[in-house]
């Protein structure tokens, strides 16, 4: 049977660990009774939900896949979004057909010692930028003991430009990462 739980933000701005303001409401709407139960479905949605003052929509579903043929769970991720940014003026568009598969910590109770590698696609449009078009072609890798991607490597391919390359590094927790756009490399910071 279906259950949904509400992330009350709140209707005013509320800082947040992270240093970023929210308010709004996350929905999620979910089947199963524990993330790991095969054929548990997650739907967010969002309701009046704001990202320092940027307005976030759409949905996203999580469909856990069961195990793999290497015994790791795996869940099929898929995004239909749109940000209305506030100061820009700037709609952003973006759709994501994404595989995460949990392989670290799946067997115990402990969240913080979870590892996931990402794999996937997207594409999406903006008035800044165009059309664009994002390729995983190193699995991203993400732990709950780092709030940054740790390593892997994003091909972006913005309308009319030259291929960028995004390298997330290799394993360290730190926000360094580089973009290399016509074979030189730029240092930028994740958030």
């Amino acid at each position: 049977m279906p259950r949904t739980l509400v992330i009350d933000f709140g209707a005013v701005n509320c800082m947040c660990n992270d240093g970023r303001n929210r308010r709004g409401k996350i929905v999620v709407s979910y089947t199963g009774n524990k993330y790991s139960d095969s054929n548990s479905i997650a739907q967010f949605s969002f309701d009046k939900y704001f990202i320092d003052n940027n307005q976030i929509m759409g949905s996203t579903s999580v469909t856990n896949m069961g195990r793999n043929v290497n015994d790791k769970y795996y869940f099929e991720i898929k995004t239909e979004g749109k940000i209305l940014r506030e100061f820009i003026l700037d709609t952003v568009y973006w759709n994501a057909n994404r595989v995460r598969t949990w392989i670290q910590g799946q067997d115990t109770p402990i969240w913080t010692d979870d590892y996931y590698e990402i794999n996937g696609t997207g594409n999406g449009r903006s008035n800044q930028l165009g059309y664009y078009s994002c390729n995983i072609v190193s699995p991203l890798l993400k732990g709950y003991d780092c709030r940054f991607f740790t390593k892997g490597r994003v091909e972006m391919q913005p309308q009319g430009k030259t291929l960028r390359t995004i390298d997330m590094g290799e394993g360290s927790c730190d926000w360094e990462s580089w973009v290399e756009i016509d074979r030189k490399r730029y240092y930028i910071r994740q958030y």
